[in-house]
C-alpha cells in the first residue's frame, strides 16, 4: 500500500486526538509517524510504501487509518486544532 503525505498527516491527527501531547512530545503513535511524514516532505516524495516504515509504524498508521476510513468525514479533523 502506497502512503500519501496527507493520508500520514490525517494518521497522526488522528492520533493527537486521541491521545493528546503531555506538554510539547506528541504521544508514542503520532511521533512514529511524524517520522515517515518529516521525510517525504524533505525529500519531496509524493508517497511511500506501508512496507518500508517499521512494523510500530505500520501499525500506529494502519489503526489510525481503519479508525478514519469508519469514522464520520466531521469527526477526524485534517489539522491540529
Amino acid at each position: 500500500m502506497q502512503i500519501t503525505l496527507s493520508m500520514l498527516e490525517s494518521a497522526i491527527n488522528y492520533w493527537r486526538q486521541q491521545q493528546p501531547a503531555q506538554g510539547e512530545a506528541l504521544c508514542r503513535p503520532a511521533s512514529l509517524l511524524a517520522k515517515p511524514y518529516a521525510l517525504m516532505i524533505y525529500q519531496h516524495q509524493a508517497d511511500v510504501a506501508l512496507s518500508s516504515m517499521d512494523a510500530d509504524t505500520q501499525q500506529a498508521f494502519e489503526i489510525a487509518w481503519q479508525a478514519i476510513q469508519k469514522a464520520p468525514a466531521a469527526t477526524v479533523a485534517t489539522s491540529h486544532p
